[in-house]
């Protein structure tokens, strides 16, 4: 099932309806570009939670995820990413510290089988900032035996081989110089009531009063009556 809706008041909101989940290797998350009243450093930090509220079903607008996560830059750096989605409502497990690549890449694994994207901090090859660990953040939203699925905050998505992801190789990287790795894996939105479960908004066209999109479902019950709530506010 799947509800199309109109809702005439930009802002902070999510909408819940009793629905289950259904498997897939790469999760149904749209790739988004960062909104155009982005700074010059971009928002892709903004962009890449953006993307997980709608998979969980809230829409917060980029510049009001900034806003949030109350950052001592234009932009959200990584260590300011937590906050944010810890005021945002979202449930989220970091990496492990101090993993291995394999251990890592297993991680990430685990969690898309999950069905959890996992937001991830990379590097850019080449790279203006060698000595930072990371140049950008993404939402990696599947996987398969070759690579991993990426949608780059670019407004596209991008399949990068193992081979690439794992090197010094020109575009998207894990690979740092400190040989470490960063990441959130993105489990879901506190609950607001025991018996909401989360839907899922795809964003079709976003202004500053209003916004069109659809919500999901999956395997509601024939004859069960479903209330569409909607919440205001992180």
């Amino acid at each position: 099932m799947a509800i199309r809706l109109s809702v005439a008041a930009a802002g902070v909101f999510a909408v819940a309806l009793s629905a289950s989940a259904v498997c897939a290797e790469v999760l149904d998350i749209p790739s988004r570009n960062q909104a155009p009243e982005s700074p010059r450093a971009g928002w892709c930090g903004e962009t890449a939670i953006q993307e997980a509220l709608l998979y969980y079903g809230a829409y917060v607008p980029q510049r009001e995820i900034n806003r949030i996560g109350d950052s001592q830059h234009p932009d959200l750096y990584w260590s300011e990413m937590p906050r944010a989605m810890r005021r945002l409502g979202l449930r989220f497990q970091p990496s492990p510290r101090r993993a291995s690549l394999s251990g890592f890449l297993e991680w990430s694994r685990e969690h898309l089988r999950q069905r959890r994207p996992v937001l991830a901090g990379i590097k850019i090859y080449p790279t203006a900032t060698p000595r930072w660990a990371l140049d950008h953040m993404v939402l990696v939203v599947g996987f398969s035996r070759s690579g991993f699925a990426i949608n780059t905050t670019w407004g596209r998505r991008e399949q990068r081989s193992l081979a690439k992801l794992t090197a010094k190789s020109n575009g998207l990287s894990f690979y740092n110089r400190y040989g470490s790795y960063h990441a959130f894996a993105v489990e879901g939105l506190r609950r607001r009531s025991r018996r909401a479960q989360p839907t899922r908004l795809e964003l079709i066209r976003e202004g500053r009063r209003s916004i069109d999109g659809v919500v999901e479902a999956w395997n509601l019950r024939p004859g069960v009556r479903y209330q569409l709530l909607r919440y205001t506010g992180p």
